[in-house]
């Protein structure tokens, strides 16, 4: 960064923390930045002698994304899916806090493994990587419930896919905004099922206006995706 020959360069050499910034997680926090002029040339005996006696004044930088990534919830695998939400590359629309994840919650009709994260009906991949923490809504668990109760011949359908964190989501080939990530849909299916079998389940999931229902040929494995 030096010059040589006498000629001035402008150099950043020194960084501190204002003085009462408190590091707290919940804080915005800065990084002052000095700035001088700094001069150097070459002495008599071939050494680099530099000086700076030009103060160009401080800077200051907002520390945002590493006040992001300091943010404890109290479990390191709900830390990483906090932290999924709010990195850009996953393009969620959501901010959930920490108080959304949990580690268990089943329904009536449904273990919490099955709403939590499988995303085939073999779990070989999964949607969720960070068991057993997730967000399911009870919406969702109403819904699904409501499925399961009404009808008749539900025995030997599947829920393949539950919740979604953003990362297991774009593993998957998720949606960016998919409500498996907002903890609101599910995917049920059966292996073979008729197109009446799947419609007359998706009639039973309309009694409750889900806001997101596909329809029989959405997908090549015909299962039901619907969110409440």
């Amino acid at each position: 960064m030096y010059a040589w020959n006498g000629e001035s360069v402008r150099v950043d050499y020194s960084t501190t923390f204002p003085a009462g910034d408190v590091w707290t997680a919940q804080a915005d926090h800065f990084m002052e930045v000095d700035h001088y002029l700094v001069s150097c040339s070459l002495t008599i005996s071939g050494q680099t002698s530099c000086s700076a006696p030009f103060y160009l004044g401080t800077t200051a930088g907002l520390l945002a994304e590493t006040v992001d990534r300091e943010r404890v919830c109290g479990e390191q695998e709900v830390d990483e899916i906090y932290r999924e939400y709010r990195d850009d590359g996953y393009g969620s629309n959501i901010r959930p806090e920490c108080e959304d994840f949990t580690d268990n919650g089943g329904s009536t009709h449904f273990t919490w493994d099955e709403l939590n994260g499988k995303h085939s009906s073999t779990t070989v991949v999964r949607g969720n990587p960070h068991l057993p923490w997730a967000m399911v809504t009870q919406g969702l668990k109403n819904g699904l419930d409501h499925i399961a109760s009404n009808y008749a011949n539900f025995d030997g359908i599947q829920l393949t896919s539950g919740y979604r964190c953003p990362h297991g989501n774009q593993i998957v080939g998720g949606a960016q905004k998919s409500f498996h990530t907002h903890g609101r849909a599910a995917d049920l299916w059966r292996n073979g099922w008729t197109k009446s079998e799947f419609d007359a389940v998706a009639t039973v999931a309309d009694k409750l206006n889900p806001v997101e229902r596909f329809s029989y040929d959405r997908y090549s494995d015909h299962h039901l995706h619907v969110a409440f």
